[in-house]
């Protein structure tokens, strides 16, 4: 009876470790597919302040599909935070966008 409670007790042990880790790995890929994300919103708020730039029309911030639901949906929308300005080599305008990618763990 005692090499049974014994056994019992390390595979509890064993399953709370192996679950910890299957949940620190699953949050660390989430945040690295947000971060990933984030980078391709912000290529596209780039892209779009370059093109309204070249063609000489007013600029708004792209809304990039952000959030989805089961069937592939989207149910939100991310926009990018872009910077135009002067300062880039030999008087050229310099184009920032940036993008936020908190997790809400």
């Amino acid at each position: 009876m005692l090499n049974v409670l014994i056994f019992v007790i390390i595979f509890t042990i064993l399953s709370g470790v192996i679950l910890a880790l299957v949940s620190t790995h699953t949050r660390q890929m989430e945040t690295n597919i947000r971060r990933i994300r984030a980078n391709y919103v912000s290529e596209a708020g780039n892209v779009a302040r370059f093109d309204a730039y070249r063609r000489g029309v007013a600029f708004s911030g792209p809304p990039v599909e952000w959030a989805f639901d089961s069937a592939g949906n989207p149910t939100s929308t991310k926009t990018p935070t872009v910077v135009t300005g002067a300062g880039g080599i030999g008087g050229s305008t310099v184009i920032n966008s940036t993008t936020n990618y908190t997790t809400n763990w």
